[in-house]
């Protein structure tokens, strides 16, 4: 009778815990509606922590102040629901220690069943700048910090295990390259919604599996420094590593 080896359980252990520490990791909101109400998400970065953000309708009155906020490392989020979209020609006031700025918002700010517009506040006086959806530099950050994380914390595993050859190395930088390249073209973002978030939370594990299968049989094949096992089940632990502490950073860093 053939039997499981002590490296397969170990990976599907892995594997599992991994599931695990995701669905804990990641952030939620119940809704009694499946899908939820429409929703507006204000992204202000480096916001004080006194303002408050008010949806205010074409003749600059108060509407609705908006919920948050919300923070993760230095980003702020606002967040509005509506069940019937606000007219043309609404602003947004921010407001914070006794001193308050508008800015007007496009009318494919709700253009979305869950919008995202990003307000860079400028200097004393100076009128904030309001993007539809977020910056490139907002992305390209986040990607870099993403990648970053993964190759330190990975790196760290395969360098306790010894690996220490020039080959080993580049497989392990070229590897890593791709497969985040391939994660963050997928899950581009940002996924601050409710909504968005759980359906990307599914998509998200599948696409780990996938990176999980794709570099422990490319370690196996390509890392011979220690032979083929030790390659797979390095890779196995790096990744399992790699995948519980970037959620649990992440989980307080911007997504």
């Amino acid at each position: 009778m053939k039997t499981v080896s002590h490296a397969a359980l170990c990976r599907l252990l892995a594997v599992l815990c991994l599931v695990f520490a995701l669905c804990l990791a990641w952030p939620a909101r119940a809704s009694a509606n499946s899908a939820g109400l429409p929703e507006l998400t204000v992204l202000v970065p480096h916001a004080p922590k006194d303002m408050t953000v008010t949806l205010l309708d074409p003749d600059q009155q108060p509407v609705k102040e908006l919920y948050g906020p919300e923070r993760r490392g230095w980003e702020a989020y606002y967040r509005l629901t509506y069940a019937e979209q606000p007219p043309a020609g609404c602003w947004l006031r921010l407001q914070s220690g006794g001193s308050a700025v508008v800015c007007a918002l496009p009318p494919e700010a709700f253009a979305e069943y869950n919008s995202l517009v990003t307000v860079q506040l400028g200097g004393a006086g100076a009128t904030p700048r309001l993007t539809v959806g977020q910056p490139l530099t907002r992305r390209l950050l986040l990607c870099a910090l993403r990648l970053l994380l993964t190759l330190g914390i990975e790196g760290t595993v395969f360098w306790l295990h010894g690996y220490r050859s020039k080959q080993s190395w580049r497989v392990f930088l070229l590897l890593n390259l791709a497969t985040q390249l391939f994660v963050n073209v997928v899950f581009a973002g940002p996924y601050l919604n409710t909504y968005a978030a759980t359906l990307a939370l599914f998509g998200y594990l599948l696409v780990e599996a996938i990176v999980f299968g794709v570099e422990i049989a490319v370690c196996g094949k390509y890392m011979p420094e220690h032979g083929p096992q030790q390659a797979r089940d390095c890779a196995a632990l790096a990744n399992f590593v790699s995948a519980v502490a970037g959620a649990l950073v992440l989980a307080w860093l911007p997504v």
